[in-house]
């Protein structure tokens, strides 16, 4: 699905060091997912790896594995992507003097190879025509409107998440953006820009720490969450869980 390509792709902005997210979206994403951040950029001898299968930057020796702290590193998003849709690539380094523009196929760079074009610091990945070549997979997509609730879902997750990010979401021609959550110092202020005051208000902290316990435990478990209250009702349940940093879907945990 769309949501599920946004997931990848925010997470590699964010890895990438990102202040500032921005997504594109044009028929719930089926048509294009377009995501621009602001981050480090990709290295021109990079781009021909770009989406190689198990071709990764996170990474550069086996002992990298015990400390990776990225939300991936095996290669294999941007590869699968490039193998059921129209894939393209624009970036630029802090130290280049121009941008880069590569498109991709089957995990290959097209033949011309990448060319220079103006642009700013950060990478701007383009996703068009999802599953053009699958129509088996292309007919299971929802509609458009159902598919941009997802994508919007998994944005407003992370903009939970990181309130040292800017997140912005719109659809592709309209000027105005359905999700705008500038930079903010609190949790509290970022949900109420996402979800509105009347849900902010009624938001409980809570704090574990088990090494701050005075009970001894055999294990190292730090919790900073929020709670409605007993007053807040509503005929949907948000649940959003993060387990270090990494978003996690626990339907059992959610009906508990």
């Amino acid at each position: 699905r769309p949501s599920n390509a946004l997931k990848e792709l925010v997470e590699n902005a964010l890895d990438a060091g990102a202040r500032t997210i921005n997504v594109v979206v044009k028929e719930g994403g089926n048509k294009l997912l377009q995501v621009q951040d602001d981050g480090r950029g990709v290295d021109e001898s990079d781009l021909p790896l770009l989406c190689e299968r198990h071709a990764t930057s996170k990474i550069v020796n086996f002992e990298d594995l015990s400390q990776c702290s990225t939300f991936g590193f095996r290669g294999e998003a941007l590869a699968s992507m490039s193998y059921v849709s129209h894939l393209s690539c624009t970036t630029m380094t802090a130290n280049a003097s121009h941008a880069l523009r590569a498109t991709y196929v089957d995990g290959k760079m097209d033949e011309e190879g990448a060319k220079p074009c103006a642009g700013v610091q950060g990478t701007t990945i383009s996703v068009e025509n999802l599953f053009y070549n699958v129509i088996t997979r292309r007919k299971a997509l929802k509609g458009a409107s159902e598919e941009y609730s997802k994508v919007l879902e998994v944005m407003q997750r992370y903009a939970a998440l990181r309130t040292d990010v800017s997140f912005t979401c719109r659809k592709h021609g309209e000027s105005r953006a359905t999700l705008h959550t500038p930079i903010v110092d609190t949790r509290i202020e970022r949900l109420q820009s996402i979800y509105g005051p009347s849900v902010a208000r009624d938001l409980k902290p809570i704090v574990i720490d088990t090494e701050l316990s005075k009970k001894k435990f055999d294990f190292k478990l730090n919790v900073d969450g929020l709670v409605s209250g007993g007053n807040y009702h509503s005929k949907k349940t948000t649940f959003i869980l993060f387990i270090n940093s990494r978003l996690v879907e626990c339907p059992p945990l959610k009906r508990a």
